[in-house]
C-alpha cells in the first residue's frame, strides 16, 4: 500500500490514477473539505482524511503503508 500526499492536486491525482490502474493498493491523503470524488472512481483507492499539520491524522494514514 502506498500513501499519496497531495492526492487532489494535478500530480498527486496522476500518481493515484497510475497506481490504481496498475492494481497497486493506494491510499489518498486528502483534507476533508477538498474535492476528491475523482479519486474514488478507481478500484483499490482508499481515502484517508487529515492534514499534514495534524500528527494524529498522519499516523492514521500511515498505518499499513509501505511507501509514501
Amino acid at each position: 500500500m502506498y500513501l499519496v500526499v497531495g492526492a487532489t492536486g494535478q500530480l498527486g491525482s496522476a500518481v493515484v490514477r497510475k497506481l490504481a490502474l496498475d492494481d497497486v493498493p493506494v491510499r489518498a491523503f486528502v483534507r476533508p473539505d477538498s474535492q476528491y470524488d475523482h479519486l474514488t472512481r478507481f478500484d483499490g483507492v482508499e481515502v484517508a482524511y487529515g492534514d499534514l499539520r495534524d500528527e494524529g491524522s498522519v499516523d492514521r494514514a500511515l498505518d499499513g503503508v509501505d511507501g509514501v
